[in-house]
């Protein structure tokens, strides 16, 4: 017979078995709009005894430990306190999961965890946490391509580009605008928990992936936006003056690092036609104090390329990003990535450009999707078929695959495809 479960407690606290992701994702599935702290890794090791699957020990914030404790079949196992140094250092306690729960919850336990150790033998990627900007643009430098920012607005938007990253195997960059989810045109405000709770599904992608929230200028969104679990946020210029956005920027940095998160920011501003704005070039000597004065991550330049091009395209200014390359110490980002030609990729990248944002470009063909297959669509038949049973006709998944088939595109255009490192290095 198998052993009682507090018989083996001794020997598996010893042996250090950890299932932290597990608890971060089953938390976020049970807690709404509460901030959880991203897990760290530990060296950690796992074996079945005797036909039971071992239990994990994890930690909790002590800010959900209450919640936690109604919502989940749990028992403490450890009847000792931590040190009080530790619990004052690091406000959490130990828990342990019920068997119970644990045989229950067997099939999310095998998809969240057991790939972690299966995965690679079986030639089955397994997911990956979330990973810093920072570190997928410093990859990017070093292996000579750059990752797109793929933005999303809604839940097919947000998975075709992550699926899109997956089939071609490449580290990728996804995320929300920050601008248009607080744009004055909003019938509503819009309540950012929605947003970070489809974000928080990238944790599960089996690519390298960052969770950027894009182009904001609201100090207070930006902080909500890190507390929901997003690891990058950009801050945008528009309508700041110089001094006022130097400020802002200082600010949201020191937040953000505090956090393990990484920031970008952007020196001159770009064209945008739709809204009859000149552009401000970027100059390598601003690049470089600006860099030097914020301690930013990424630097967002203004070399050519221009905001919501619709049509044609605008032709880098090498020269000038040449200038900047040599000037500012970070990976350099180009917004408006709709309107680059894809000629000037490799050229772009070769001077130092790691990142280049795509929105525009991925709306306008979801847009023709969903209006090729409306037009299908007549009263008094049923709607089913076109909204939510996921077939053929189904409007829904016509987008997705569209935006999914877009980001494939750039995503070779731009070198990342097969760029994606497994864990371990690989």
């Amino acid at each position: 017979p198998a052993p009682s479960l507090d018989s083996r407690w001794s020997e598996w606290q010893h042996e250090g078995l950890r299932l932290e992701r597990f608890c971060s994702l089953y938390a976020h599935s049970c807690v709404s709009r509460q901030a959880i702290q991203e897990p760290k890794w530990r060296n950690w090791q796992t074996r079945y005894i005797q036909g039971v699957v071992p239990v994990r020990e994890w930690r909790f914030e002590s800010s959900l430990r209450h919640h936690l404790r109604k919502k989940v079949p749990t028992k403490c196992q450890n009847t000792r306190s931590l040190p009080c140094k530790m619990k004052a250092k690091t406000s959490v306690h130990l828990w342990t999961v019920h068997r119970d729960f644990l045989w229950y919850n067997l099939p999310l336990l095998h998809s969240v965890f057991w790939s972690y150790r299966f995965g690679n033998l079986a030639g089955i990627a397994a997911p990956m946490p979330l990973v810093t900007m920072s570190k997928l643009l410093a990859d990017a430098r070093k292996g000579k391509y750059a990752v797109c920012y793929g933005e999303a607005w809604n839940l097919e938007s947000f998975q075709a580009v992550v699926e899109a990253a997956e089939e071609e195997h490449s580290p990728i960059i996804a995320g929300f605008n920050g601008g248009f989810l607080m744009h004055a045109g909003r019938k509503r405000a819009e309540d950012l928990a929605y947003y970070a709770g489809i974000g928080s599904a990238l944790a599960s992608s089996r690519v390298p992936a960052a969770l950027l929230f894009n182009e904001s200028a609201s100090l207070a969104q930006m902080e909500e936006a890190l507390g929901f679990g997003f690891n990058a946020v950009m801050v945008e210029n528009e309508g700041l003056a110089p001094g006022e956005y130097l400020h802002l920027v200082r600010q949201v940095v020191a937040s953000a690092h505090r956090r393990g998160a990484s920031v970008e920011a952007q020196v001159g501003h770009l064209a945008n036609p739709s809204a009859n704005q000149r552009a401000e070039l970027t100059t390598a000597q601003a690049a470089r104090a600006f860099v030097e004065e914020t301690g930013i991550d990424a630097l967002g330049v203004a070399v050519g390329n221009v905001h919501i091009l619709t049509q044609g395209n605008s032709p880098l200014d090498f020269a000038a990003l040449a200038e900047i390359a040599d000037a500012a110490s970070v990976p350099l980002v180009l917004h408006g990535g709709t309107g680059i030609p894809l000629e000037d990729a490799a050229r772009a990248v070769q001077l130092g450009v790691a990142k280049v944002n795509y929105g525009t470009g991925l709306k306008q063909v979801y847009l023709a999707a969903l209006r090729e297959k409306l037009d299908r669509y007549r009263e008094p038949a049923s709607p089913h078929p076109f909204v939510g049973r996921g077939g053929e006709e189904d409007i829904l998944v016509a987008g997705r695959e569209a935006v999914k088939l877009k980001c494939r595109m750039l995503i070779r255009a731009w070198g990342s495809a097969g760029k994606a490192q497994m864990p371990g290095g690989a």
